[in-house]
């Protein structure tokens, strides 16, 4: 069944239905105004389709990241609760590494940048695969 539909459209409209007649090929401005019809509502199908599995993959990544966070910030806790014990304990006066860092600290930071460009290392590895 066709429905006859007489429309006003602007000259900028109507260069873009030309262009995308030509474009496709269509022999008539009707068969590109169906065709853009129908392939708005494709788009919007496939926009969906992109948009849950975006939105599934980020899903995954933010909850390692989370979880990831979670666990980083009860070890620091921890950690705080400790060092605090041990102030405490032996009434040591304060002091920050801007201060002066001692080895066992430098020996520390040292470990940590070669234990994460080990784990970086294994990463692209295992990317390259």
């Amino acid at each position: 069944m066709s429905l006859e539909k007489h429309i006003k459209l602007s000259q900028e409209a109507e260069n873009i239905l030309l262009k995308i007649q030509k474009e496709k090929g269509f022999s008539s401005i009707n068969r590109t105004l169906e065709f853009i019809i129908t392939d708005y509502e494709n788009n919007c199908n496939v926009a969906e389709t992109v948009s849950k599995k975006v939105s599934e993959d980020l899903s995954k990544v933010l909850t390692r990241i989370r979880l990831g966070t979670n666990t980083a910030d009860v070890n620091s806790q921890i950690i705080i609760e400790l060092l605090n014990a041990i102030v405490y304990q032996f009434n040591v006066a304060p002091m920050t590494t801007q201060m002066d860092e001692t080895t066992a600290v430098k020996i520390s930071r040292q470990s940590i940048k070669d234990k994460i460009a080990g784990f970086k290392q294994r990463k692209d590895n295992k990317a390259g695969r």
